[in-house]
Parts: C-alpha cells; structure tokens; sequence
C-alpha cells in the first residue's frame, strides 16, 4: 500500500484473505523510515485491548524482565523470518528456586507460540524474567492475560529488548487515585 509523508494508516487483519481466525507473525517492510504499532482486542465487542511498536529487526538474544503464572496466561510469541530452522533456549528466571531452561527449534518462515503456564510444573505458579537465546536472528514478545470469569480480563503484551543496559527511561508513571 502507499503511505503519504505525514499519514497514518490501519489495517485489519481480518480483512486479508487468509488470516481470518489464525495466530500470525508480521514482517512490514517500507521503501522509507517508518514506525509500525500493532493493536491486539478480545471480546465481540473489543472490550479489551493491549498495544505494542514492533522492533527493528530480528536478533539472536531477546530479555525480558516481567511475566508471571497462575492466576495469569503467559505466552512467549516467536518469529523465525528467516529461510533456516532456529534452535532457541528460554531460560526462565523464577524470583523463587533456580532457572529452568527450555529448547525447541522454530522452523523456518514460523510463529510459534510457547504457553508458559505449561511448560513446566514448576512454572505453573510463579513471577519470572526470561532470557531468549537463538542461533539466528528471531523476534521475541511476551503476551500475558488475566482471567475473568472465563474470559480475558485485561492483558499487556512486550517485545523483549535485544540488549542489556546500565539506564533505561520511562515517560509516564503514576501514583495515587486513578
């Protein structure tokens, strides 16, 4: 599609044939420099939502500082855009008892989805990070959902950070009533 300098444009995936009713990862690639949010809703009427700006590109290690279990979903998205299988390791570090690592290959041009919850016992009701680690270039979220009454209740999703760093900067951040 054409974007004008200075516009802005929606696409709903649902309107492309093919993706109806499906899990799918996004590569969006621009002739110019350009920013790309995705926009995620449940519910028939879209009562809930979470929002999140894609990455830049594809890397080898993704670090994630927040998830948890038990009363929540949590899921760790992939994307292996690339032409070769990934051989990737999550390591989970639980804020009780030592790390549990996991490995599984992506296969080539694949999303795959890890729910956390079941990957082991141990990981079934706990508050933890993850360190993803890859052989190629892969793209790594965490998507984590509360349960209300059967259905999702509220949610957030992340893109992990490919690196590690002595600052960080938030611009927004409150205390007291809503």
């Amino acid at each position: 599609l054409r974007l004008p300098a200075g516009s802005r444009r929606t696409i709903d995936a649902e309107t492309i044939d093919g993706l109806e009713g499906t899990a799918f990862a996004t590569t969006v690639e621009s002739d110019a420099p350009i920013v790309v949010d995705r926009r995620m809703s449940w519910g028939a009427d879209a009562y809930g939502a979470h929002g999140e700006t894609a990455v830049a590109s594809p890397q080898p290690n993704w670090y994630f500082a927040e998830g948890a279990t038990g009363p929540f979903l949590l899921y760790y998205l992939f994307e292996n855009p690339g032409a070769t299988p990934a051989n990737v390791t999550v390591r989970y570090l639980r804020e009780v008892g030592a790390p549990i690592s996991k490995t599984r290959q992506l296969p080539p041009h694949s999303r795959t989805t890890i729910f956390v919850n079941d990957e082991d016992p141990a990981l079934a009701v706990s508050s933890l990070g993850a360190v993803v680690t890859s052989d190629l270039p892969i793209l790594a979220e965490r998507a984590m959902y509360m349960l209300s009454n059967g259905t999702f209740g509220g949610g957030s999703a992340s893109s992990g950070s490919p690196t590690l760093s002595t600052q960080w900067y938030f611009g927004e951040g409150a205390t007291g009533p809503f």
